[in-house]
């Protein structure tokens, strides 16, 4: 899998960064515009999608993301990439992990790599 982003991918990326403050923004692309990585998130997806239980769709990802989040995004890419943080610390606190191919993640790793993995397949 190559690194180099494609033009979709860079294009959704900046309407992704443009439109963060607002609240109509798909909750798919605002978790998937917090990746730093995107393409190289998906490889570790695909075995996330995996690990996790079967069938989920990247609206169910998403909201189980936000609602371990309490259900709110920060208006900042920054402020919410803390928040991601955050919760991946209490995950691991919790035991609540997911070994998907040899890499022990915190559930929400898993499902926001899952999430990109996801996008990137419907996308391309």
């Amino acid at each position: 899998m190559s690194a180099r982003p494609t033009r979709r991918e860079i294009g959704a990326f900046l309407a992704g960064a443009a439109l963060w403050p607002q609240a109509a923004m798909a909750p798919e692309l605002l978790l998937y515009a917090a990746l730093d990585e995107p393409r190289r998130a998906c490889a570790l997806g695909a075995a996330c999608l995996k690990a996790l239980p079967p069938g989920q769709t990247p609206s169910q990802l998403a909201q189980a993301i936000l609602q371990s989040l309490d259900g709110a995004a920060p208006a900042t890419r920054q402020s919410f990439k803390r928040r991601l943080a955050g919760r991946v610390t209490e995950d691991f606190a919790q035991s609540a992990t997911v070994e998907a191919d040899g890499w022990l993640l915190s559930r929400t790793e898993a499902q926001l790599y899952a999430l990109a993995a996801l996008h990137l397949k419907y996308t391309a």
